[in-house]
């Protein structure tokens, strides 16, 4: 179920009137009880968790021409032989993500990995985002893989994107020079990469879906050493030893009511939060429209504690404060209503 550590109901579901009427609550403070629960919902965190869908490993060669689409492993960093370069390639299918709704909000995200084998100690390995498209194809490398094998028509190569079909503009990947998440590897284990970059880069992925061209995992290049990693494919034999990707996130109110306005287009955030009671508090939305922007603060009771309205004077970005004077430290519900779409945030005062 989904879970809001929030709110004190988060570990149970919604009660309905009968139950609340048999546990003897008094009539007016049924409908408090039930507001919590509904702002609960609308501010809940739920989590999505995905194998890649596809990975590969470019192996450094003039030529081109070899890859490992169908192999058990990945690497990334630099070998023995002739000092050449390994990079892994890796990928998440966000659709199933994306069909949960509109107006989903990452709040974080972590890839796992599983490093099976290495040949030298402690090394920083980078995720890096893609540029361009690239394949998977049937290609299994032997033995340890290390080598690679022939590559087969719709693998990515040091040299293509797709074998013999779509270069590379760089041979070795088209990649952001700058990693978007970084993690020490040592010894054979779980490594996770989380940071703000890698939510981001989730959420533009999920929102923009032509831009998901996956991740290079790169290690460490500029030692005159050994130091290739081997991590283990979406093929592995080991099910729990597959990449993962692990998804925290939320979806706000969204009760339409006939709105035009795409609830992904209507979002809010507060700042700073938590904040002092004393001082004033900022809050920035986006709104695809011009028009009145009703603003409201609640209690986890559900009363009305302030309510104002605003004009928004153009569409995009709008930033307005919000004045919690009079207010006791605790936690507060903010509601934004723009034609019948509806965006909530919890406020913490301290």
């Amino acid at each position: 179920m989904k879970r809001s550590p929030d709110f004190p109901f988060s570990t149970v579901s919604a009660p309905t009137f009968w139950q609340l009427k048999r546990w003897g609550i008094p009539r007016f403070l049924m409908v408090c009880v039930l507001l919590v629960f509904s702002f609960s919902d609308a501010l809940s965190q739920s989590v999505f968790e995905v194998v890649a869908s596809s990975d590969n490993t470019l192996y450094e060669a003039a030529a081109g021409g070899i890859s490992n689409g169908s192999g058990q492993y990945l690497f990334a960093g630099r070998t023995s032989s002739a000092a050449e370069l390994r990079r892994g390639l890796l990928r998440f299918d966000l659709s199933q993500l994306a069909s949960a709704g509109s107006g989903i909000r990452i709040d974080s995200a972590i890839v796992t990995l599983h490093m099976s084998k290495s040949v030298a100690g402690s090394m920083d390995v980078g995720l890096h985002k893609m540029q361009a498209n690239w394949g998977e194809g049937s290609s299994d490398a032997p033995g340890e893989e290390g080598a690679g094998t022939s590559a087969a028509s719709e693998d990515a190569t040091w040299t293509h994107a797709v074998h013999t079909q779509t270069a590379w503009q760089t041979p070795g990947g088209d990649f952001e020079s700058e990693a978007i998440a970084s993690q020490s590897v040592a010894n054979v284990g779980f490594y996770r990469w989380k940071s703000t970059s890698l939510t981001s880069t989730i959420q533009d992925w999920l929102d923009n879906p032509l831009s998901n061209f996956g991740l290079a995992i790169i290690g460490n290049e500029q030692a005159a050493s050994r130091t290739t990693k081997r991590f283990d494919s979406r093929e592995n034999q080991v099910a729990l030893n597959r990449p993962v990707l692990k998804v925290y996130y939320s979806v706000g109110v969204g009760i339409e009511n006939g709105s035009q306005i795409p609830m992904s287009d209507f979002s809010l955030d507060v700042f700073p939060n938590p904040a002092n009671r004393s001082e004033d508090i900022s809050f920035r939305f986006d709104s695809p429209v011009i028009g009145p922007v009703h603003v409201s603060a609640y209690d986890l009771l559900g009363r009305k504690l302030q309510s104002y309205m605003l004009e928004t004077e153009s569409s995009g970005s709008n930033t307005a404060t919000f004045s919690p004077n009079g207010l006791s430290s605790g936690r507060y519900i903010l509601l934004l209503e723009q034609d019948g779409a509806r965006k909530t945030v919890m406020i913490v005062l301290k």
